[in-house]
């Protein structure tokens, strides 16, 4: 081969000839040799039917010495170059085509992997250009730290990329990757925590939505409508498993928001009734849902039409406003001896203080009975 290279460097065979070549001293071990033989192919342009392929070899040439950044440069410029060729990603493509694409995704994500993680995915493309194809490159290390089990360095991977673009159209996808991360890994407080994000992020009023039409995303919209319940049955839950009154009133603050967004989740605007609110134990309307809960009951009637539970909704709201009503009396009260409470505490710190100003408690004469 080295004979015929150099016999006829401008034979139409040339970018064969060298990537057996490259593919001789990548078996061997020999990437320094394989490096200049897939690089030559490379320098003939995408006019070489072996170009892609030595983009992909050469990218594993570099990882196999552990120089990874070179590695991803390969890699990426392989990506681009079916970007500018008009490869869709998500359409379906010729076996050998997507198995050499899956693989790329695969290698730029150990490379990442070994740069440090999501951290060095934002520092690349801050340094080298962003791409079009970021998501798929977030996604695709999350899912490998998934699939080794690291749960942590997943959802910091699915969160990163939501912190760098909270308006791209897949971001809710990353979101509810975080809750199914943490959910998988056994991480019930971190489930929690991050439903409760997920809630904030995409609820009908954030800010996400003021770039895209709910009814396109009936995906999020689902899992919105079950994320909300799911947090609103879990304050339910604990607001009737406990008797201490600041807890309580701390699980009805962060549950009632829940219930009262729930109805908003359709689009066309259609009341959910009392049948579909959490159903654990009593009703909501009956243990304590309340600050904010009758208005989630009665809200404007945006829709009119008859449901199976209208008299249920009825009464609730009607209860709810009751209950309500207790709940202040009871609070005002509250804070009414607490007030007191705190009053009578300092005057009972100020009284030793006065008497150690002046020396102390005065002596009093003793008494004689006089008859």
């Amino acid at each position: 081969m080295e004979r015929l290279i150099r016999a006829n460097p401008h034979s139409a065979h040339f970018d064969e000839v060298q990537f057996r070549r490259g593919e001789y001293f990548f078996t061997r071990r020999k990437f320094r040799d394989a490096e200049n033989a897939y690089s030559a192919i490379i320098s003939l342009g995408a006019s070489s039917s072996y170009y892609e392929l030595a983009l992909y070899k050469l990218g594993w040439t570099f990882y196999k010495q552990e120089l990874y950044e070179e590695a991803l440069h390969k890699y990426m410029a392989l990506l681009d170059y079916k970007v500018s060729i008009g490869y869709d990603f998500d359409q379906t493509h010729e076996e050998d085509d997507e198995r050499r694409v899956a693989d790329t995704f695969r290698v730029i994500s150990l490379s990442f992997s070994n740069l440090g993680g999501p951290e060095a995915v934002a520092e690349y493309f801050a340094t080298f250009g962003n791409r079009s194809y970021e998501d798929r490159v977030y996604s695709n290390l999350g899912e490998h730290y998934l699939d080794k089990l690291r749960y942590d360095d997943a959802a910091k991977t699915y969160k990163a990329f939501v912190a760098l673009y909270p308006f791209h159209r897949a971001a809710p996808r990353f979101s509810m990757r975080v809750v199914e991360t943490f959910t998988k890994g056994g991480f019930p407080k971190l489930v929690l925590e991050s439903k409760q994000e997920f809630a904030s992020k995409y609820g009908l009023q954030a800010e996400y939505w003021r770039h895209f039409k709910p009814e396109e995303s009936p995906e999020v919209l689902a899992y919105l409508k079950t994320n909300l319940k799911d947090l609103a049955t879990h304050y339910h839950a604990q607001y009737q498993s406990t008797q201490d009154r600041g807890r309580e009133a701390r699980e009805l603050s962060r549950g009632a928001p829940m219930v009262r967004r729930l109805p908003r989740v359709v689009p066309d605007g259609r009341r959910f009734a009392a049948d579909q609110l959490p159903a654990r134990g009593p009703a909501p309307r009956e243990q304590g849902f309340r600050r904010g809960g009758a208005s989630s009951t009665s809200a404007r009637p945006t829709d009119t039409r008859a449901h199976a539970q209208s008299a249920a909704a009825g009464y609730a709201a009607v209860y709810a406003y009751r209950e309500q009503l207790k709940v202040a009396r009871r609070g005002a009260a509250g804070r009414r001896q607490a007030r007191h409470g705190r009053k009578l505490a300092q005057v009972r710190r100020r009284v030793p203080a006065a008497r150690a100003r002046r020396g102390g408690p005065r002596a009093r004469p003793p008494t004689t009975c006089t008859r």
